[in-house]
């Protein structure tokens, strides 16, 4: 708590607000105040303004969150189900021979054009129909190292102003 209630000053100052978010998990989705111990980009993805996509298995928990995007007009859709069977032996993504929600780190270009592990079709069909480019790239032999596409790509500079997506706030969130 003492963490957060820092990033909240700190970030303060630069006109950024910081929400908790707390995700089911796999290992005891009853356990009160579990924090996820996975990547963000496994579970929430927002992928261009008005737009997020989330993990089913493990869905933010916080019902501010969810109150937070309806009251600003966004929508949350639940990804696909993960197809790829990873090969390489992984403790940070699942064990060997299984599929992995991994296949969500998907790395945004533009609010138009998203870079998807290749292997992973069902995603990318699914991203395709919601209108975007998608850009399919393999990334398998990255993935045993911790990450994916979002979690191993630099900041990009991106043209124009800091936008608020979220301008309706809720009380004490």
């Amino acid at each position: 708590k003492s963490g957060m209630d820092w990033l909240k000053r700190m970030f303060a100052e630069l006109g950024i607000r910081v929400h908790p978010v707390l995700f089911d998990t796999p290992d005891d989705p009853n356990k009160p105040n579990h924090l996820h111990p996975w990547h963000i980009d496994v579970n929430l993805i927002p992928l261009r303004p008005g737009l997020a996509i989330y993990n089913p298995d493990w869905p933010p928990r916080t019902p501010e969150l969810w109150d937070l995007f309806k009251k600003n007009d966004w929508e949350l859709i639940p990804a696909v189900r993960p197809t790829y069977v990873h090969k390489d032996k992984v403790a940070l993504i699942g064990l060997y021979g299984s599929i992995s929600w991994i296949s969500m780190n998907t790395f945004s270009i533009d609010p138009k054009t998203v870079c998807v592990e290749a292997h992973e079709k069902a995603y990318c069909e699914q991203l395709d129909k919601l209108g975007f480019e998608v850009i399919p790239i393999p990334y398998e032999k990255v993935i045993p190292f911790g990450g994916a596409l979002h979690c191993t790509t630099l900041d990009i500079y991106r043209e124009g102003k800091l936008e608020d997506y979220f301008p309706n706030q809720i009380d004490g969130y």
